[in-house]
């Protein structure tokens, strides 16, 4: 980890060194998530986020760029389980559903290199990929239980909803570190983003690994 904060530290001088001589230019940019994680021993599914944020460019020789950008992103999965046992242990077999929504809220800051190709004069293809490092600041995980408790009197149905931080002791930890890819679409001062972040980090505070991964979908515009 220290290797990889040291090299956004040269990656960043390189910025600075190279904005006295090489056209700059600075823009926002926002979109969609479609994020998941890796958890191990267990089945997830997909759930859709978003992120916004600024970006930054510097212009390199032969058609090389340098690119960092500071990001707002949601990432996250969903959980959905149904089974049939003795919940209250009295004889009876009980059935439930617990789903779960694991939400968390992340700064990211990727530091990419990329290559652009000139089609005409105004539309251009921009291929970048790089490290990122994230930082948790929020979230929570939601778990809603649907029960039907079977009772020889009759069938009691439970409904139970909790939430809890997503970052804490016994959840996820904070600091997160991986590889991120984009393929771009540069129309003047228009930039469409496809690009995926694959999580290199364990996050997991438990016995279980898990590991952030995230397609992402976003519309840039250049300031300038």
């Amino acid at each position: 980890m220290r290797q990889l904060i040291l090299l956004f530290a040269l990656c960043f001088v390189t910025i600075g060194a190279y904005s006295q001589d090489k056209p700059f230019s600075f823009g926002i940019k926002a979109g969609a998530n479609l994020s998941n994680m890796d958890v191990e021993h267990s089945d997830t599914k997909a759930k859709v986020g978003y992120q916004f944020g600024f970006v930054g460019e510097i212009n390199l020789p032969n058609s090389f760029f340098l690119q960092g950008n500071l990001l707002l992103t949601s990432k996250g999965f969903k959980t959905d389980r149904s089974g049939v046992c003795d919940i209250n242990y009295d004889g009876y077999e009980d059935e439930a559903t617990v789903k779960m929504s694991w939400n968390a809220l992340y700064l990211k800051l990727p530091v990419m290199i990329g290559y652009k190709i000139n089609v005409t004069d105004n539309l251009k293809i921009n291929f970048s990929a790089g490290p990122h490092i994230a930082y948790g600041i929020g979230g929570k995980i939601t778990t809603k239980v649907d029960a039907r408790l079977k009772y020889q009197s009759g069938d009691e149905i439970v409904k139970d909803k909790d939430k809890t931080d997503t970052f804490s002791d016994t959840s996820l930890k904070r600091f997160d570190a991986g590889l991120t890819g984009i393929v771009a679409v540069e129309c003047n001062r228009l930039v469409f983003n496809i690009g995926y972040d694959y999580g290199l980090a364990n996050i997991s505070q438990g016995s279980n690994s898990i590991h952030n991964r995230n397609a992402f979908v976003t519309l840039g515009y250049r300031l300038f």
